[in-house]
């Protein structure tokens, strides 16, 4: 394989992996390598001496940053909470369990809301480092935050990865209308799993759960499979799970992500407002 035919395919693999799963067609996102997007610049805090990987744009009130903090985790989250309280932001009240994908060193998950319909940031900090990785996610859509309790059941079930596989969570989280959890897997060096097999084995848990397998599809490097549902409190919900094998090593990125039948998370009951961007943000109000 030529070296410019392998930038390409990289660059569509990494456009991929960012990609939005809630419309379940997958929009392909803007990519800014090594730094910030444009419009975010300055706006957001970064620890000094951050090594800033790339963003990510879906639309123009959704972004991604990922970047590795100089701090320890700890010291990382400090500095998170000290920054977004002196800007005016709470931090949202946390809600687990909430299901997905399992594993033994999973994130820190923060989330803070400029107030109590948004806009929302939401960091997860890896437990290693320093350098410590840390994906900033910033959402500017409008929508009625609730805080959840324990007694409320999350409709993603535990999913557990194949004996012997390395597991790092990346986030998930859930709320009245929607579920995501992601992680990164990577298989013994002598696996006995390929991407379709793969798939096969956190289909077979779901099954388990009582979820209805609509469509299924895999290749080598790719597998999805789309699913309906009833929650366990009458709520019908409709799911997809993606995996994507990294070339030439068994490394996979998973992702879950369910969305209710019942409820609209772009409609709520909110008074008409101008559209938040990129451009009109501000992290003080």
């Amino acid at each position: 394989m030529e070296n410019n035919e392998r930038e390409t395919l990289l660059l569509e693999l990494a456009q991929r992996l960012a990609s939005s799963f809630y419309s379940f067609g997958g929009t392909a996102s803007q990519l800014y390598v090594g730094t910030v997007i444009p419009a975010l610049q300055e706006k957001l805090p970064l620890p000094d001496k951050s090594r800033v990987f790339g963003s990510a744009q879906a639309d123009e009130q959704t972004a991604t940053i990922l970047f590795d903090s100089p701090l320890s985790p700890d010291a990382t989250l400090t500095f998170y909470r000290e920054q977004m309280q002196a800007a005016g932001w709470q931090e949202a009240p946390s809600h687990f369990p909430i299901g997905g994908f399992a594993g033994d060193s999973p994130a820190l998950n923060l989330q803070y809301l400029q107030g109590p319909q948004g806009p929302s940031l939401t960091l997860h900090i890896i437990r290693q480092g320093p350098p410590t990785p840390v994906r900033l996610l910033l959402d500017l859509h409008m929508r009625p935050y609730q805080p959840h309790h324990t007694d409320h059941a999350s409709p993603l079930p535990v999913l557990l990865a194949p004996p012997g596989s390395q597991i790092r969570q990346n986030g998930s989280g859930w709320s009245d209308y929607e579920a995501h959890s992601s992680m990164t897997l990577q298989l013994p060096e002598a696996p006995t799993y390929d991407t379709p097999s793969l798939l096969e084995h956190f289909n077979e848990q779901l099954k388990q759960n009582g979820w209805h397998l609509l469509a299924a599809e895999s290749r080598t490097y790719s597998a999805s499979s789309l699913w309906r549902f009833q929650h366990t409190n009458g709520t019908h919900w409709r799911g997809i799970i993606s995996l994507f094998r990294m070339p030439d090593i068994p490394l996979y990125e998973l992702s879950l992500r369910i969305v209710s039948e019942e409820s609209d998370p772009y409609s709520p009951f909110l008074p008409e407002q101008k559209p938040r961007t990129f451009q009109n943000f501000q992290l003080k109000r």
